[in-house]
């Protein structure tokens, strides 16, 4: 039997482990709960100015408890608490948490006492029956097995839970938060209760390994039970924490048997009228067959009013008067979400048919096109999986327009921040939702998404101008008949006897009226006198459009999750990878004039486009609720159909930045230009040798080409060699931890030919990752140098796509404060295939401090690039077993 002294070691290390909370860093994003990874401060003033001066730990925390304030919240705002608790090097003090805490610690202690004394109590019962009985008898033998089966129990909880508590204390300790607090005290009496289901067991199992499955049955049994029956959903969101946290298995409760699994439900509350009832709600703006609810367990007595005319706050707090709206810095504040578990697979589908045409080549997201919609609240921890299942390529998952913050590895982009996922495995990636409004998700591996792998993203959050409906994301794209991985050759060797790939399709969600009928086109239906939120996003491979309805204004209140000033217009310009919220605003019946359906149209811009033929714009029907819509009669109106981006004086962010102005002795910044080259594909291991030569795009003097097996993150210490194309960027004093750049696209006569390549008069949508950047200019004529500038630094245009002009230049700013690797690239799709891309490796030496305190990152990132070499380098895997694996950039 097992001695009475291994039982109080082991319940030591239990107690061990629940002195120290999980810690709440993005090193652990996933055991999060429901405080942010990072400490966000709550709304404040100007006038709330906060006292960080104090002696000791207990002078801040009666400071807060006077104050009525959110220890968590605070710490951001006083960084010299982390050394008052822990000395210097602990990265934050997310730990504290709530100062309400003692009624929780109470619950847990006496669920530990009752514990440690039938543990205590009844080892020595045993221990008498034994002696007072025959060892022969069949009573004892059954006892022998019950009471193995019962230290058993004990010992595979404790174990378990005390291994993942030393794990925890070597990345950051930390002390209570309530919501751990609460979890570990409902662990404890699960505990005993399955406890007790072991010592009444009527046929015991005597052999180890059933028996520990028989205790996991029986564990998860009752957190469904319980879960289900009797806990609230913040309750079961901090169990979920528990079982996720200690025990390395996904939690049951509240996820639902469908693709995407996000909802922790709750009930529907008045809680206007329960002051400290947790905001839980249904968004405005979620989809009628696709409906979440947030909700914010730490912000009990905070409300969402959810009114078509107070669209602007998200949160209120009536009792101290703050708020939670569109002119809350998101960069430094968030509402503290839940976390949002969703499942994807991606896999191949030889029976696609998307405008009349069958399209064999498609790649789809759940067998879906466009794929799922991705849905969370402002400030929730988003958990996606992607498991591949595609024949012959690796994939990675790009979270379009998200900053990612100190989160590089999650970025998805194979060769930069992770190695593909290979055929057969999956990837999780982890993201807290800072920012709010649409974008959306995409393979970032090769030519994937122009074959259909992408799909809408909507963080449900504020806007700036009111509205009483939302139309679900409108995606606009293009399409060809065969697969872009087929057709990129034309890429590659275009020239004056072939011409770059052509597209044939114009797509709305999915749907094209290549065939032409009319049950193609994409219908919206609305009523008269109302104002709908419509989601716009460009998800195409090489087209920018000018989407109108006929007759109809918009109000746009969004660009790229900045929320901006609104403004009016009848037409909008929307270039690849860009996304705008617009209000539409409908007529009433009295002056619609007997018209009731009006034309969409998606108009490809002059120039941003290479159809090979031309095509039928009116793609969508708007139909007035209550009539029978056929095919509208509609005029279009005097659009602007150049190639162009929304007028910069028009975007005007609700958050200004200030960018500092540059004197004239620092324009010797940066350029990006653009030139069209040929260049010898490299060599590939074992055997294949460099060639042939293909066009390839530059930008930074090189063309990009990945290594898939050995990403820059992976390599941040390694020489790089010319096409990793990395330009290292630091924060620099002299422009106050602000970078500046210049893109390059156009002919210069006067700066001669360039070296190495040829410069080529065309657009391009130039992204950046892991940043919003300031645009201080935009021009469409010839840079000549720093004669040529003319910034603006006062609230300039922010988004992460600009359509650079075709014989212009731009000038961006964006801010040093995210370490990592970060792609910039053209979101032409063939254009990124062929190199015209570098990286910006972002403070190094931060970066790598960084990752060695992301432990479950790094551990995914080192098992995907491990099996996805396996699978590379076997040649019974990849296409024909022979030959070139990689022919494109990689990204």
């Amino acid at each position: 039997m097992i001695s009475l002294w291994h039982y109080l070691v082991a319940y030591a290390l239990l107690h061990v482990q629940c002195a120290v909370a999980l810690p709440q860093e993005t090193a652990r994003p996933e055991v999060s709960s429901v405080i942010p990874a990072i400490s966000t401060p709550e709304m404040s003033t100007v006038e709330d100015a906060r006292n960080c001066d104090f002696n000791k730990i207990e002078d801040f925390f009666n400071y807060a408890n006077k104050n009525g304030l959110n220890i968590t919240a605070e710490v951001q705002n006083c960084q010299n608490l982390c050394l008052l608790t822990y000395g210097v090097g602990n990265p934050d003090l997310s730990g504290i948490g709530l100062i309400e805490w003692h009624s929780i610690l109470l619950q847990m202690m006496y669920a530990y006492s009752i514990q440690t004394a039938l543990t205590i109590l009844i080892g020595p019962v045993y221990r008498l029956l034994y002696l007072a009985l025959s060892p022969a008898s069949s009573f004892i033998r059954e006892l022998k097995v019950i009471q193995t089966n019962f230290f058993s129990s004990n010992g595979f909880f404790i174990a378990s839970s005390a291994l993942a508590s030393l794990a925890n204390l070597s990345q950051n300790p930390s002390t209570f938060e309530v919501a751990e607090m609460q979890a570990m005290a409902f662990l404890q009496i699960n505990s005993i209760l399955v406890t007790f289901f072991c010592l009444v067991m009527v046929q015991p199992i005597s052999r180890w390994a059933a028996r520990v499955l028989l205790y996991i049955i029986v564990f998860v049994l009752v957190i469904i039970v319980l879960g289900k029956s009797h806990l609230n959903s913040g309750s079961r969101a901090n169990w979920r924490l528990a079982s996720d946290g200690y025990f390395g298995f996904t939690s049951l409760i509240g996820l639902d048997s469908v693709d995407q699994a996000p909802l922790l439900k709750g009930d529907n509350t008045t809680l206007e009228e329960l002051s400290s009832t947790p905001p839980i709600f249904v968004p405005p703006g979620t989809g009628k067959d696709n409906r979440i609810k947030c909700n914010y367990p730490g912000l009990p007595g905070w409300w969402h009013p959810d009114s078509p005319d107070l669209r602007d706050v998200w949160l209120r707090n009536n009792k101290t008067g703050r708020e939670y709206n569109t002119k809350t810095d998101y960069e430094a504040s968030w509402p503290q979400g839940v976390r949002r578990d969703y499942h994807i697979i991606v896999s191949n589908d030889t029976t696609a048919n998307w405008d009349g045409i069958p399209f064999p080549g498609a790649k789809l997201i759940n067998g879906t096109f466009p794929g799922p919609w991705i849905q969370a609240c402002w400030g929730d921890s988003v958990h996606v999986t992607v498991t591949n299942n595609l024949t012959y390529n690796g994939t990675a998952i790009h979270m379009h327009g998200l900053r990612m913050l100190n989160n590089s590895l999650m970025d998805g982009v194979p060769g930069v921040t992770q190695c593909p996922i290979p055929p057969g495995e999956s990837f999780t990636y982890k993201f807290r939702a800072t920012q709010y409004g649409t974008t959306w998700y995409h393979s970032h591996y090769s030519l994937q998404y122009s074959d259909g792998m992408y799909g809408p993203l909507t963080i449900h959050g504020p806007t700036s101008a009111n509205w009483d409906e939302s139309i679900d994301p409108i995606l606009l794209g293009d399409h060809n008949h065969r697969s872009a991985f087929q057709d990129y050759y034309q890429e590659q060797f275009s020239g004056k006897n072939r011409a770059p790939p052509k597209m044939t399709s114009i797509l709305i969600n999915g749907n094209g009226s290549y065939a032409g009928m009319l049950l193609r086109r994409y219908p919206m239906e609305v009523e008269g006198r109302k104002r709908y939120l419509l989601r716009l996003i460009n998800t195409s491979t090489d087209t920018t459009y000018v989407f109108a309805i006929d007759n109809h204004n918009f109000t746009v209140i969004e660009s790229d999750l900045v929320p901006i000033e609104p403004y009016e217009t009848d037409h909008l310009a929307i270039g690849i990878g860009q996304r705008y919220h617009v209000v539409l605003n409908t007529w009433p019946e009295e002056q619609r004039n007997g018209t009731n359906e009006f034309w969409i149209r998606t108009v490809p811009a002059d120039h941003c486009n290479n159809f090979a033929d031309r095509l039928d714009v009116r793609q969508g029907i708007l139909c007035y609720k209550g009539y029978n819509c056929g095919w509208p009669t509609t005029s279009e109106g005097k659009y602007n159909y150049t190639c162009r981006d929304e007028p910069p004086e028009k975007l005007r962010p609700i958050i200004p930045w200030t960018v500092p102005s540059l004197e004239e002795g620092d324009f010797d910044l940066p350029n990006a230009t653009i030139m069209l080259a040929n260049w010898s594909l490299p060599a590939e291991p074992p055997d294949i040798p460099s060639g042939p030569v293909v066009n390839n795009w530059h930008m930074m003097d090189h063309t990009l080409w990945v290594n898939y097996s050995e990403p820059t993150v992976n390599n941040l210490d390694s020489p790089f060699g010319d096409n990793a194309v990395v330009y290292t960027v630091d924060k620099n004093p002299l422009h106050k931890e602000w970078n500046y750049m210049v893109i390059i696209g156009g002919k210069d006569e006067n700066l001669g030919p360039p070296k190495g390549g040829q410069l080529i008069p065309a657009a391009h949508p130039i992204h950046l990752h892991g940043h919003d950047f300031a645009l201080l200019q935009q021009s469409e004529y010839t840079y000549k140098g720093p004669s040529s500038l003319n910034l603006t630094y006062n609230n300039p245009p922010r988004r992460d796509v600009v359509l650079l002009p075709k014989d212009g230049f731009v000038v961006i700013a964006f801010k040093a404060d995210n370490p990592g690797a970060w792609a910039v690239h053209c979101h032409i799709a063939w254009h990124a295939s062929a190199g015209l891309a570098f990286q910006i490796l972002e403070s190094k030496d931060d970066f790598k401090l960084l990752m060695d305190k992301q432990h479950w990152d790094r551990r995914q990132l080192d098992r995907t690039c491990r099996r996805w070499n396996e699978w590379r380098f076997n040649p019974d895997k990849f296409w024909r077993g022979k030959g070139r694996f990689q022919d494109d950039s990689g990204i």
